[in-house]
């Protein structure tokens, strides 16, 4: 049957009976496909029809690529320009957005939010806390319901400037979202914002990845299992670490110390006990994992969307993680591999040849050491702190301008920022030197030498001489 659709993405997706069409939600349309994909995969099919399993695959993927990223599958891989949206509110609504935790309603009266905080918790730029139990979430995390049914549906940035459906069998209705408009000044404002929080979340990322590195070093090099890790936790709960027994789940009283807790392994035998307990704890770690690949997704989306929102400039890509370089690698079908300095390097060379603006205005005269397609760091895209910024950081920096840094030092590096930066900025001379007198006109130099030579040590200068003076005749 997917054969025999090919073509028509909505026809595929809408087999199982969950009706799809191009106003569907990308969560609709991804449940979708994960539901084709189970039943269609060459996996399950191995044998004489592998090969038609194969191409039918192949086909609901081209099908769920064209309805949830339609951008991706054009074949103009121009540089998209950054542009303001301005549309209706017809047939748009402020749609119900709840605190994954508790449950609340978010955006009320009581949390003391701009109207405008909708569409930038709805856009993924922003991240809010809830009032209630103040946990923080954004748009990936949030619980979003139909402003018609008021049942839950999945939600991406995507669907924010187009009419969807909430996927319901009982709701057949469409809607869109409310866009509001942000004053310039406040634009100003939040930009500064965003660049400050993607500067704290570099530090926060690059921190946990330190981290995740040594604790895979102390392992050995390898994950702790499941077995390894009960075994820790037996060995905690006998310190009188735990409150609940890591086999059972039996809990402990208040008073109960390293004895008890010895006293129980012992007598913990129970089978019935012991795999209803590991049967809980599965469970658990399966939500947490969900969780977690959530808050991941929310984080992608915020860094994504703020870079877009910034501009989506070349000079910017320092911000980006590595997962959002290799997604426009993907966008513009070029190599992905590398590592993040590789990755932005590759696209912004990329960028520059697609952007003809870009090479009618470049001043190779200026570029130095980095060659042609070289900008100048300015206070909008270099980082407010270069200081406190780590080499690798500071290299991306570097990447993103298109500067190519020889030394491998943070002063280094620093430094060839700065020169690039004020590079078309006269120089400011406080001293006399082979430097400075190799840059003088020749009748300067000869003004300079015969004052110099008049001048005795200690002689009083006059504000209004014309000759350079050396801080040492002062």
């Amino acid at each position: 049957q997917v054969l025999a659709l090919e073509g028509d993405a909505c026809g595929i997706l809408s087999l199982l009976g969950t009706q799809v069409d191009a106003n569907s939600a990308v969560g609709v349309v991804r449940k979708q496909y994960l539901l084709l994909s189970t039943k269609i995969h060459p996996d399950k099919h191995v044998g004489k029809n592998q090969h038609l399993a194969t191409r039918a695959f192949q086909v609901l993927v081209s099908a769920y690529d064209g309805l949830s990223q339609p951008d991706m599958s054009k074949t103009d891989t121009a540089k998209p320009k950054t542009k303001t949206i301005n549309r209706s509110n017809e047939g748009c609504y402020k749609t119900p957005v709840h605190c994954p935790r508790c449950s609340s309603p978010w955006g009320e009266g009581v949390d003391g939010l701009e109207p405008a905080a909708y569409s930038h918790m709805m856009t993924g730029i922003k991240t809010y806390c809830c009032s209630t139990c103040l946990l923080d979430f954004g748009c990936m995390t949030a619980m979003h319901k139909c402003p018609f049914c008021k049942k839950s549906y999945e939600y991406t940035p995507d669907d924010y400037h187009q009419k969807i459906g909430c996927g319901n069998k009982t709701c057949t209705r469409t809607f869109g979202f409310m866009l509001y408009n942000v004053s310039e000044a406040r634009m100003k404002e939040l930009r500064v914002e965003l660049k400050s929080e993607q500067e704290r979340r570099l530090k926060k990322m690059e921190g946990l990845a330190r981290r995740n590195a040594r604790a895979v070093e102390k392992n050995g090099g390898s994950n702790v299992d499941s077995d390894a890790a009960l075994g820790e936790e037996v060995k905690t709960f006998k310190a009188g670490l735990l409150d609940a027994c890591p086999q059972c789940g039996f809990k402990m009283g208040k008073r109960d110390g390293e004895d008890e807790a010895v006293a129980h392994l012992k007598q913990c035998s129970d089978t019935k006990k012991i795999q209803a307990h590991q049967r809980r704890k599965r469970i658990d770690a399966e939500a947490a994992a969900v969780k977690t690949q959530k808050c991941a997704a929310q984080d992608q989306v915020t860094n994504m969307s703020s870079w877009e929102f910034l501009g989506g400039e070349n000079e910017n890509m320092w911000m980006l993680s590595e997962e959002a370089l290799k997604k426009l690698c993907l966008q513009y079908k070029i190599d992905e591999s590398g590592d993040k300095d590789e990755l932005i390097a590759r696209l912004v060379r990329h960028r520059n040849s697609l952007d003809s603006s870009h090479l009618l205005t470049d001043d190779s005269a200026g570029a130095g050491q980095s060659g042609k397609g070289a900008s100048i760091p300015t206070n909008l895209t270099l980082p407010s702190n270069l200081e406190a910024m780590s080499v690798s950081q500071l290299k991306s920096v570097a990447a993103s301008h298109g500067i190519i840094v020889k030394g491998s030092s943070k002063d280094d590096i620093i430094q060839t920022l700065e020169l690039h930066r004020f590079r078309d900025q006269p120089k400011l001379r406080l001293t006399r030197t082979a430097e400075n007198e190799e840059d003088e006109p020749l009748a300067a130099k000869k003004r300079a030498g015969a004052g110099g030579s008049k001048r005795k040590k200690g002689q009083t200068l006059d504000s209004d001489s014309d000759d350079e003076v050396s801080l040492l005749d002062l």
